[in-house]
Protein backbone atom coordinates (compact mmCIF):
# COMPACT_ATOMS: atom_id res chain seq x y z
CA UNK A 1 0.00 0.00 0.00
CA UNK A 2 2.77 2.27 0.87
CA UNK A 3 4.76 1.45 -2.36
CA UNK A 4 1.73 3.55 -4.42
CA UNK A 5 2.55 6.95 -2.76
CA UNK A 6 6.06 7.07 -3.70
CA UNK A 7 4.48 9.18 -6.30
CA UNK A 8 3.09 11.72 -3.65
CA UNK A 9 5.50 14.62 -3.03
CA UNK A 10 5.84 13.21 0.58
CA UNK A 11 7.30 9.52 0.62
CA UNK A 12 5.24 6.62 2.16
CA UNK A 13 7.21 7.11 5.05
CA UNK A 14 7.05 11.04 5.96
CA UNK A 15 3.64 9.94 5.36
CA UNK A 16 3.37 6.47 8.04
CA UNK A 17 5.13 9.10 9.86
CA UNK A 18 3.01 12.01 10.19
CA UNK A 19 0.21 9.37 10.93
CA UNK A 20 2.10 7.77 13.99
CA UNK A 21 2.92 11.30 15.32
CA UNK A 22 -0.73 12.12 14.58
CA UNK A 23 -2.10 9.42 16.88
CA UNK A 24 0.53 9.57 19.78
CA UNK A 25 -0.66 13.19 19.88
CA UNK A 26 -4.20 12.29 20.49
CA UNK A 27 -3.95 8.98 22.64
CA UNK A 28 -0.83 9.88 24.24
CA UNK A 29 0.35 13.59 24.71
CA UNK A 30 -3.19 15.24 24.10
CA UNK A 31 -4.41 13.70 27.56
CA UNK A 32 -1.27 14.44 29.40
CA UNK A 33 -1.10 17.99 28.21
CA UNK A 34 -4.51 18.31 28.56
CA UNK A 35 -4.14 17.35 32.23
CA UNK A 36 -1.53 19.33 32.79
CA UNK A 37 -2.90 22.90 31.48
CA UNK A 38 -5.96 22.19 33.47
CA UNK A 39 -3.81 21.57 36.66
CA UNK A 40 -1.61 24.58 35.77
CA UNK A 41 -4.69 26.94 35.13
CA UNK A 42 -5.38 26.52 39.24
CA UNK A 43 -9.33 25.42 38.21
CA UNK A 44 -8.68 21.75 40.47
CA UNK A 45 -8.61 24.69 42.96
CA UNK A 46 -11.01 26.64 42.72
CA UNK A 47 -13.53 24.10 41.43
CA UNK A 48 -14.63 22.81 45.11
CA UNK A 49 -15.70 26.47 46.05
CA UNK A 50 -17.27 27.54 43.24
CA UNK A 51 -19.60 24.36 44.08
CA UNK A 52 -20.30 25.90 46.87
CA UNK A 53 -20.25 29.56 46.38
CA UNK A 54 -23.02 28.23 43.71
CA UNK A 55 -25.32 25.92 46.58
CA UNK A 56 -25.02 28.77 48.69
CA UNK A 57 -26.65 31.20 46.04
CA UNK A 58 -29.21 28.53 45.17
CA UNK A 59 -30.39 28.47 48.90
CA UNK A 60 -33.82 29.14 49.65
CA UNK A 61 -34.42 32.56 52.02
CA UNK A 62 -35.26 31.26 55.37
CA UNK A 63 -38.57 32.66 56.05
CA UNK A 64 -38.92 34.28 58.91
CA UNK A 65 -40.77 32.71 61.55
CA UNK A 66 -42.90 34.71 64.30
CA UNK A 67 -42.51 34.40 67.47
CA UNK A 68 -45.76 32.87 69.24
CA UNK A 69 -46.04 33.20 73.25
CA UNK A 70 -48.97 33.34 75.27
CA UNK A 71 -48.31 37.87 75.53
CA UNK A 72 -48.15 37.59 72.00
CA UNK A 73 -51.38 35.80 71.61
CA UNK A 74 -53.30 37.35 74.70
CA UNK A 75 -52.01 40.35 74.78
CA UNK A 76 -53.03 41.33 71.15
CA UNK A 77 -56.50 40.35 72.23
CA UNK A 78 -57.41 41.15 75.56
CA UNK A 79 -54.06 43.98 75.61
CA UNK A 80 -52.40 44.78 79.10
CA UNK A 81 -55.27 42.62 80.65
CA UNK A 82 -54.25 39.24 78.56
CA UNK A 83 -50.01 40.46 79.49
CA UNK A 84 -50.51 40.08 83.04
CA UNK A 85 -52.72 36.78 82.95
CA UNK A 86 -49.90 35.28 80.98
CA UNK A 87 -47.23 36.73 83.48
CA UNK A 88 -49.08 35.32 86.20
CA UNK A 89 -49.74 31.71 85.15
CA UNK A 90 -46.66 31.64 82.84
CA UNK A 91 -46.13 32.36 79.01
CA UNK A 92 -45.90 29.12 77.55
CA UNK A 93 -48.61 27.93 75.11
CA UNK A 94 -48.54 24.72 73.83
CA UNK A 95 -46.97 24.08 70.21
CA UNK A 96 -45.40 27.83 70.93
CA UNK A 97 -42.18 26.57 69.67
CA UNK A 98 -43.59 25.34 66.50
CA UNK A 99 -42.61 27.70 64.24
CA UNK A 100 -39.15 28.12 65.84
CA UNK A 101 -38.43 24.34 65.19
CA UNK A 102 -39.63 24.46 61.59
CA UNK A 103 -37.40 27.35 60.83
CA UNK A 104 -34.17 25.47 62.63
CA UNK A 105 -35.31 22.19 60.70
CA UNK A 106 -35.56 24.53 57.66
CA UNK A 107 -31.95 26.25 58.17
CA UNK A 108 -30.63 23.04 59.61
CA UNK A 109 -31.75 21.02 56.00
CA UNK A 110 -30.22 23.91 53.89
CA UNK A 111 -26.76 23.55 55.77
CA UNK A 112 -26.94 19.45 55.12
CA UNK A 113 -27.80 20.23 51.61
CA UNK A 114 -24.59 22.59 50.90
CA UNK A 115 -22.29 20.30 52.80
CA UNK A 116 -23.43 17.20 51.19
CA UNK A 117 -22.31 19.47 47.90
CA UNK A 118 -19.26 20.23 49.59
CA UNK A 119 -18.46 16.80 50.20
CA UNK A 120 -19.11 15.77 46.64
CA UNK A 121 -17.04 18.54 45.27
CA UNK A 122 -14.48 16.69 44.38
CA UNK A 123 -16.00 13.49 42.60
CA UNK A 124 -17.88 16.15 40.49
CA UNK A 125 -14.55 18.35 39.47
CA UNK A 126 -13.28 14.90 38.26
CA UNK A 127 -16.08 14.10 36.27
CA UNK A 128 -15.68 17.85 34.56
CA UNK A 129 -11.88 16.90 34.09
CA UNK A 130 -12.58 13.74 32.37
CA UNK A 131 -15.20 14.96 30.09
CA UNK A 132 -13.39 17.97 28.81
CA UNK A 133 -10.47 15.82 27.98
CA UNK A 134 -12.32 13.38 26.79
CA UNK A 135 -14.84 15.36 24.56
CA UNK A 136 -12.12 18.06 23.87
CA UNK A 137 -9.59 15.07 22.52
CA UNK A 138 -8.72 16.67 19.35
CA UNK A 139 -8.35 20.18 20.52
CA UNK A 140 -5.72 19.16 23.04
CA UNK A 141 -3.97 16.98 20.50
CA UNK A 142 -3.73 19.53 17.61
CA UNK A 143 -1.99 21.90 20.76
CA UNK A 144 -0.09 19.26 22.06
CA UNK A 145 1.22 18.52 18.65
CA UNK A 146 1.75 21.77 17.22
CA UNK A 147 4.09 22.19 20.13
CA UNK A 148 2.01 24.66 21.87
CA UNK A 149 2.18 26.94 18.59
CA UNK A 150 -1.34 26.35 17.74
CA UNK A 151 -4.20 26.89 20.05
CA UNK A 152 -7.62 25.62 19.36
CA UNK A 153 -10.41 27.62 20.90
CA UNK A 154 -11.79 25.01 23.34
CA UNK A 155 -8.24 25.47 25.11
CA UNK A 156 -8.37 28.89 25.23
CA UNK A 157 -12.27 28.98 26.67
CA UNK A 158 -10.67 25.83 29.19
CA UNK A 159 -12.20 27.83 32.53
CA UNK A 160 -15.86 27.92 30.69
CA UNK A 161 -15.29 24.67 28.96
CA UNK A 162 -14.55 23.15 32.57
CA UNK A 163 -17.72 24.99 33.74
CA UNK A 164 -19.83 23.91 31.55
CA UNK A 165 -18.89 20.03 31.71
CA UNK A 166 -19.20 20.80 35.75
CA UNK A 167 -22.35 22.03 35.23
CA UNK A 168 -23.65 18.89 32.76
CA UNK A 169 -26.28 16.37 34.01
CA UNK A 170 -23.69 13.35 33.62
CA UNK A 171 -21.33 15.76 35.83
CA UNK A 172 -24.06 17.43 38.09
CA UNK A 173 -25.60 13.65 39.11
CA UNK A 174 -22.45 12.54 41.00
CA UNK A 175 -23.95 14.43 44.08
Amino acid sequence: MFDQLSGFPLAGSALLAAGIYAGASLFITGPIVGERTIIKSGWAESCPRHIRDQAEAHRPSATKMPNIDCAAVLGTIYGTQGEAFCRRYGGALPFGNLLGDLGRMQGDANQSRIARSASTATTRCDCAVNVVLEERRSAFAIYAGSFRLITPRPVKALGSELDVALNSSSCAMKE
